[in-house]
């Protein structure tokens, strides 16, 4: 019943459905996505076929609403309502900071990631809300101005996928703009620290995870870079342990598919190199193609795979592996080598590894008969 209410609200004229009462009637798009999809999943897991059809058009028509959101703020430049901004610089060409305060041609507005004027192409602002003549459009400068990114909160699976899919170059820059003034070593951490208003407690830590469920799942932005991204573990209240946990665990679910390691950082000549490389399946063929790096010799029959699946070839100059392995499930393939190299020598072992949806180059360098420096040892009064 409370699903058909919001079936019943759609507008097709808007896009989205719309409540009588303002407080509702100005629900984001983005948990409207989000109800949807949900009701979608329930309604297959208990197999309510009409129900799910329903849910399916009404999730599809919110989503094509979100894509085309995304001209909103353009469109008011098209007809006036939005004009052009320059930014003033100063003599060294950086930001003039009274362009980010208020009362600035920008009145607490975003400014442009890599642009001196803020217009209908270089406008990152997003729509917050839209109810068909009342709109409000947010993107503030200030890191408490407002304690999400507009348009992407709640971040479902759905909208994850259609936002890559049309609106990946628009999302990457209005990341871009926002971290020009709210970088997210200040949301995740330093605002915490520096400010004793309290209302940072709140806003900040929602903008900080805002921010890094988009670079993870919509930007898909390099692992490591995201885990340097996670807040310090202090926290001064609830919220802002249940959004550290999710990031968390945002980043657990996007582990490295496919990943490279050498047990030894540095090795003398004589010693033995363990290589291993490890990937995700992804329910296609995958393979792995790992040449005997130069200063090394492959230790015979050394070259191991487990789970023991696929097609293993070892051999003096190339370890090679091919296979299908199931969604998600691990495979690691590890070989020895023996340094024989006499002289201080970089040993960089590169592999091609591809676990059936991209392509990885994947190095590990270990330093060969490296010179030691030893310092003496001071002791006074001995």
């Amino acid at each position: 019943q409370q699903f058909q209410r919001f079936v019943d609200a759609y507008d097709p004229s808007l896009g989205f459905c719309a409540f009588e009462g303002w407080r509702v009637k100005r629900l984001n798009i983005g948990a409207q996505i989000g109800m949807a999809q949900a009701v979608r999943d329930m309604a297959v897991h208990l197999g309510h076929t009409s129900t799910q059809a329903q849910a399916s058009t009404l999730l599809n028509d919110l989503l094509d609403t979100r894509v085309a959101l995304a001209d909103f703020v353009p469109n008011l430049y098209d007809i006036g309502e939005r004009q052009p901004a320059q930014i003033r610089l100063n003599p060294d060409g950086t930001i003039n900071n009274d362009d980010i305060m208020q009362g600035s041609p920008y009145n607490n507005q975003l400014i442009p990631y890599s642009a001196a004027l803020r217009d209908r192409d270089t406008d990152p602002s997003q729509v917050n809300w839209w109810d068909g003549s009342n709109y409000r459009v947010d993107a503030g400068t200030q890191f408490m101005h407002y304690p999400a990114l507009s348009g992407y909160f709640p971040l479902s699976s759905e909208m994850t996928a259609r936002l890559r899919a049309d609106l990946l170059a628009k999302t990457e820059y209005y990341v871009k703009s926002y971290e020009v003034n709210n970088p997210w070593w200040w949301m995740s951490d330093l605002a915490h620290h520096t400010t004793g208003s309290g209302e940072h407690l709140y806003h900040s830590p929602t903008l900080a995870w805002t921010m890094f469920q988009v670079k993870a799942m919509v930007l898909q932005e390099d692992w490591d870079a995201l885990a340097h991204q996670l807040p310090e573990p202090v926290s001064f209240n609830s919220r802002y342990d249940l959004y550290r946990l999710q990031n968390l665990a945002t980043l657990l679910s996007l582990s490295p598919k496919m990943e490279k390691s050498v047990n030894l950082a540095t090795a003398d000549h004589g010693e033995l190199l363990t290589y291993t490389i490890s990937l995700v399946g992804s329910g296609a063929t995958a393979t792995i193609s790992d040449s005997i790096p130069a200063g090394t010799a492959y230790v015979p029959h050394s070259a191991q795979v487990e789970p023991q699946v696929g097609v293993l070839t070892d051999g003096s100059n190339l370890i090679s592996w091919t296979g299908v392995l199931t969604d998600g499930h691990y495979l690691e393939l590890t070989f020895a080598v023996t340094v024989t190299v006499e002289e201080p020598f970089a040993i960089v072992n590169m592999a091609a590894v591809n676990n059936g949806e991209e392509n990885r180059e994947l190095t590990a360098t270990t330093i060969a008969n490296a010179f030691k420096i030893y310092l003496p040892i001071v002791m006074r009064g001995w």
